[in-house]
């Protein structure tokens, strides 16, 4: 089996993961380095010396701060867009006719699937699942019906037609 298959799940989880990362890292980084700050504050250097030692230290700790918090958040988000992309997948390919024909149908279903699992793994008040389901439902249509256009797009409307050159 050609790598073709998996396609509509690898690209988006590993573009959600990258962008993951990004995300993670400065979000992570300036917490690291204000929470280094904080800490520190009762022993400020006072000489030169002291000075470059600490800004060497800070350095080091944005540094790791970036990338743990990088990789925690893309590790999270690639999660649960791998878990949109493969229910997006089983949908279409359900034998349900309706949503064989519609992606759009099967990003409604999948979105309104990952915004009520994540509902209910982060354990969000009740008070916010109308939203949440919205946005994920939303969203979802939106994914879908832009392959939809995608795949519209793609298709010669033309290949019928041939046209003879010859006569």
């Amino acid at each position: 089996m050609s790598t073709n298959a998996y396609h509509p799940i690898f690209t988006p989880t590993a573009c959600a993961a990258i962008i993951g990362f990004a995300s993670g890292a400065t979000t992570s980084a300036k917490f690291s380095g204000l929470q280094f700050t904080a800490e520190n504050l009762h022993r400020l250097p006072k000489t030169k010396a002291d000075w470059y030692f600490f800004q060497k230290t800070k350095n080091y700790k944005v540094i790791l701060g970036g990338i743990f918090g990088g990789f925690k958040v893309g590790a999270k988000l690639g999660f649960w867009t791998s878990g949109f992309c493969c229910l997006k997948e089983a949908f279409t390919h359900s034998g349900i006719s309706l949503i064989e024909k519609n992606k759009f149908l099967a990003g409604g279903l999948s979105g309104l699937t990952v915004a009520i699992s994540s509902s209910y793994f982060y354990k969000l008040q009740p008070i916010f699942l109308p939203s949440r389901l919205f946005i994920g439902s939303f969203l979802g249509l939106l994914a879908g019906a832009g392959e939809d256009a995608r795949t519209f797009l793609s298709i010669d409307k033309y290949q019928d037609l041939k046209y003879d050159v010859d006569t």
